[in-house]
């Protein structure tokens, strides 16, 4: 492993750009999810409905 004395800042003010996002990726990631309230209105519904009834879970007890 190698580290940058100065870090980020340093790369910068040697000239070099940053990537913004993952469009510079040589590969498309197999360990992202989407977050549910990303993916439209059907999947957030259904998992803040999930969350509430985890929650319920723990205040019966």
């Amino acid at each position: 492993m190698r580290v940058l004395d100065g870090g980020t800042s340093a790369w910068k003010d040697g000239g070099y750009t940053l990537e913004d996002g993952d469009g510079g990726m040589q590969f498309e990631p197999r360990d992202v999810v989407p977050k549910p309230y990303h993916q439209g209105e059907w999947a957030k519904r259904t998992y803040l409905e999930w969350e509430e009834e985890l929650g319920q879970l723990y205040v019966s007890r």
